[in-house]
């Protein structure tokens, strides 16, 4: 079983931040990315969510389901998720509004994703440096883990980055987007 490992914390100076992951050596750069999230629920508890993303001009349909839980401001997220074509956006809407979902909240993130490769020694991050309409600036950093040992070396790799970054972890945002944005 796959778990997504993922901090989030609050950047106040956006120029900065950028300057600081655009040097990173080690740190490749993919491109710039739009995400639009709407989120589905039966009731008012959305319980997955189509995402409609573009990075650098090439999109992609998702559908995800995830089983969350947080530790220490980590997630650690067992998710649940296939692909479709761009193309199917609106007979999949129609399929999930026809089973009874409703859209119950949105979420549109902007900015840049970058990747540090997995090596022998290191599980590889993606890393994100975004805006939340409605919230602000975050960086994300992302790693997955198949073991109880790598979940332990992916909280030390996320923290590790993030400190790297000059990002105190009191900047890190424990609660999910989706409360946030309420």
């Amino acid at each position: 079983m796959t778990f997504e490992m993922e901090l989030k914390a609050w950047v106040r100076n956006v120029e900065v931040m950028k300057q600081r992951l655009d040097t990173m050596e080690g740190l490749l750069y993919i491109g710039f990315e739009e995400k639009e999230d709407l989120y589905f629920a039966l009731e008012q508890d959305p319980l997955f969510r189509i995402r409609k993303e573009v990075i650098n001009e090439e999109r992609t349909l998702v559908v995800t389901h995830k089983k969350r839980s947080t530790v220490d401001g980590i997630e650690e997220n067992i998710e649940y998720e296939f692909s479709v074509d761009p193309l199917q956006e609106q007979a999949v809407h129609s399929f999930v509004t026809a089973l009874g979902y409703h859209v119950a909240k949105r979420k549109f993130k902007r900015g840049w994703r970058y990747r540090k490769v997995h090596t022998t020694s290191t599980l590889g991050l993606t890393v994100e440096l975004v805006h939340i309409e409605g919230l602000g600036w975050f960086i994300e950093v992302e790693a997955q883990a198949n073991t109880k040992e790598e979940r332990h070396q992916a909280r030390d790799e996320l923290m590790a980055f993030l400190a790297s970054l000059g990002v105190d972890s009191s900047a890190i945002e424990p609660k999910p987007y989706l409360q946030l944005i309420g």
